[in-house]
This record gives structure tokens, C-alpha cells and sequence, in this order.
């Protein structure tokens, strides 16, 4: 059965790989797929990776901003400096990894 308007490949435009036939048509389908998938999978890399660090960054945030309300001392941060410099260069490094991992990534969509 054939779809209406559908094109007719010749058998000039089929080339034989491991033997299959496919044509040009189908080989680009397959790469747009490929590239397509690159370029998702980049994105789900990298919006994972913000959120688990993120994640993670704001709870030594939390610790921090816990330390500083139970202190006593007005003139010491009683350790919450520590945990709160320690959850922000988590969030910044994942940022940055995920950032690295994302363009890794999308460069291998591209042809």
C-alpha cells in the first residue's frame, strides 16, 4: 500500500550498508534523529545536574542560616560562615560542571 504523494526513491539513490539498503532520505532522518537526541540529552544533563546541586548547595545553606539564628554571640558567626561559603561554591561548581557537561553535549549534535 502506498501513502498518497508519497516520492518513489530510485534504485540509483540506494546505497548498500552492511547489508541493509537505505537511501539518502533515511540516512538524513537518522542523523536529524542523532542530533536531536544530543541535543535533549544535553539539556536533561544539564538541568539535572543544576537541580542536584542546587539541591544540595542550599541545604549547607540551610545548615548555615540555622548555625547563625541559634547563635548567641553577636560578634561571631558561630561556624554558619563556614557552611553557607561551602554551599555557595557547590551551587557555583555545579553550575559550572553542568554548564561543561551541556556543551559537551550539544557540540556532538552538531554535524
Amino acid at each position: 500500500m502506498e501513502l498518497p504523494g508519497a516520492a518513489q526513491t530510485s534504485s540509483s539513490a540506494r546505497t548498500s550498508t552492511s547489508g541493509s539498503t537505505l537511501s539518502s532520505d533515511t540516512r538524513a532522518i537518522v542523523s536529524a534523529q542523532n542530533k536531536t537526541t544530543y541535543a535533549v540529552r544535553s539539556l536533561a544533563i544539564f538541568i539535572f545536574t543544576t537541580l542536584c546541586t542546587s539541591l544540595i548547595g542550599y541545604g549547607f545553606l540551610g545548615v548555615g542560616a540555622s548555625a547563625a539564628l541559634r547563635c548567641d554571640s553577636i560578634d561571631s558567626d558561630c561556624g554558619s560562615g563556614a557552611a553557607v561559603l561551602f554551599g555557595w561554591a557547590v551551587i557555583a561548581i555545579g553550575f559550572l560542571v553542568a554548564l561543561s557537561v551541556g556543551i559537551h553535549q550539544l557540540n556532538k549534535s552538531k554535524p
